[in-house]
């Protein structure tokens, strides 16, 4: 059984869900990331996501499962960053999204950083072709 004492902290900041994830990323963590990304696709009309992964140790497959088989079904205009992740947790979020684009034909941007400016950086950047490729009338 996982430590859950110190558990998985997201907040949002305007467009941007911040993630910090302690441990293994379980369904219910998953249902919350997928919770948290609906309303910003809802507002802005794409979703942005800083996510600190010094202290995670994955995906449980179960939460895969549930990421998989939502994104068979809908990818929203996004960006992911990811700064502090281990080569195995970067081994396999590579293998999940390479899996999920060939199995979907859809595949859904996500870049990893030394640290959490560089990764801002890359949200900043996105955040305006995100916006530009937006339809007129749609979020904020």
């Amino acid at each position: 059984m996982t430590d859950r004492s110190i558990e998985t902290e997201m907040r949002l900041d305007g467009d941007i869900l911040h993630i910090r994830v302690v441990g293994q990323v379980d369904v219910a963590e998953m249902q919350r990331m997928m919770a948290f990304g609906d309303g910003l696709a809802e507002k802005y009309g794409y979703i942005l996501m800083l996510a600190d992964a010094q202290h995670s140790t994955g995906i449980s497959a179960d939460a895969r499962k549930l990421q998989s088989d939502r994104l068979k079904r809908v990818i929203y205009p996004s960006h992911t960053a990811i700064f502090g992740a281990s080569t195995v947790v970067r081994l396999v979020s590579n293998l999940v999204q390479k899996g999920i684009e060939l199995v979907s034909g859809n595949t859904y941007p996500v870049s990893f950083h030394r640290s959490e400016a560089e990764a801002m950086a890359t949200l900043v950047a996105q955040r305006e072709l995100l916006r530009a490729a937006k339809p007129r009338g749609q979020g904020g």
